[in-house]
């Protein structure tokens, strides 16, 4: 026997059985928990809206937008937008590519995004909208 015949002889990888699903619904008896970790997310965003002009007082670095935030939240909105978010401006149909949507929303503040800004071993929080670019 030659090698071609032990290949085409053999046993093919293609033909193993599927294993088999298990039908039962268990998830039917019980209800579904949320996770601490969600609760705790909500709530910290609702003690953010309400004491966020005293967090901006507490704040150690300027309102400038630096280049590389700016690069970062712009990726970040067009992986939103080609994912197939809505755009936040009128007339966007104007506009040739996601990436000069994305512009001219940063552009007219209307991208509500929180910045988290990590300086001297503690997070400061800023609003988009806040910053000077």
């Amino acid at each position: 026997m030659s090698d071609e015949e032990d290949i085409i002889d053999g046993p093919d990888i293609m033909e193993e059985p599927e294993p088999e699903l298990d039908n039962s619904s268990d998830s039917d008896d019980e209800p579904i928990d949320i996770s601490k970790e969600i609760i705790d997310d909500i709530e910290d965003i609702n003690v953010f809206k309400k004491n966020y002009s005293d967090l901006l007082k507490k704040n150690k670095t300027n309102n400038v937008l630096s280049k590389y935030e700016k690069t970062k939240i712009l990726a970040k909105r067009c992986e939103q937008l080609e994912s197939g978010c809505l755009p936040l401006i009128k007339d966007y149909e104007k506009y040739d590519n996601i990436y000069d949507i994305a512009l001219e929303e940063l552009n007219e503040k209307k991208i509500p995004f929180i910045l988290k800004r990590f300086i001297n071993g503690k997070y400061e929080y800023w609003k988009l909208e806040d910053l000077i670019y």
